[in-house]
């Protein structure tokens, strides 16, 4: 997949420039592409990748723009099993996400710890 690094927007492979704003598609988005953009809050901090893409397509479903930031290297598949995933959401949607992600928690449903700057 290819991403807008200003809109955010996700792209089908064979896209190079964004249709909104014109800007060079990059393979994956970073962190400092949200930590840094106003319009986006942190609402989930872990380790486990199945529970970032169960919290996105739970989010989704109910049409809140959801985004995973991973540190984990998938060059390497072994090594960085505690590396830092992160979810992001459009700031009008944190309270609702963050709701939903204390749900879960509450109900024994996630197995990564809490980090710092999760909401």
């Amino acid at each position: 997949m290819a991403y807008c690094p200003n809109c955010k927007i996700e792209y089908r492979e064979g896209y190079e420039k964004c249709a909104d704003c014109g800007e060079t598609l990059v393979e994956e988005l970073h962190e400092e592409h949200f930590s840094q953009d106003k319009d986006f809050a942190l609402v989930f901090t872990g380790t486990m990748r199945y529970e970032a893409e169960m919290i996105k397509a739970n989010l989704e479903g109910g049409e809140i723009e959801t985004h995973i930031i991973s540190q984990k290297d998938h060059n390497f598949p072994g090594a960085g099993g505690m590396s830092v995933i992160k979810v992001y959401v459009r700031k009008e949607h944190a309270a609702e996400a963050a709701q939903y992600v204390r749900s879960l928690r509450e109900e024994g449903k996630l197995e990564s710890e809490v980090e710092n700057g999760e909401e």
